[in-house]
């Protein structure tokens, strides 16, 4: 029932329950779901990128599902705030469980890419390699 009032933008519960809970009925569920042509858009998009389906489906159902259940925004209003919002709650879960959030990071990479490949973002995600200084004094 909470996976489906989600779904149907009836509830939004946070980061903190979303990142806690796996969503295991929500490709069954989004079938009627308001949100399902934004996924299936977003799917469709990384699909033309290369990305494998097995892929496509986890980062499907660990990041842009849940941006677009907590901000309760269209797809193509998502912005850059939005991901590093969703980030911060990553890391935050991260060092109160001690449960590493490397996966959840990695899917907000590839949802930036396929954001950005959209049209949704103005820049792609920045890649590997040393941390600006700005950045690391800013910490």
């Amino acid at each position: 029932m909470i996976t489906f009032l989600m779904l149907h933008c009836r509830l939004r519960p946070g980061y903190d329950y979303l990142l806690a809970r796996k969503l295991s009925p929500l490709w069954r569920e989004i079938q009627t779901s308001p949100l399902r042509a934004e996924i299936d858009g977003f799917l469709h998009e990384a699909e033309q990128l290369g990305f494998t389906a097995r892929t496509r489906l986890a980062t499907g159902s660990q990041v842009p599902i849940r941006l677009l259940i907590q901000t309760g925004k269209p797809m193509r209003q998502l912005t850059l705030h939005d991901l590093e919002e969703f980030a911060a709650a990553c890391r935050e879960r991260e060092h109160e469980t001690g449960r590493g959030a490397n996966h959840y990071l990695a899917a907000i990479s590839m949802t930036h890419m396929v954001l950005f490949h959209l049209g949704v973002l103005d820049s792609p995600p920045r890649s590997g390699g040393p941390v600006p200084y700005e950045e690391r004094l800013a910490r």
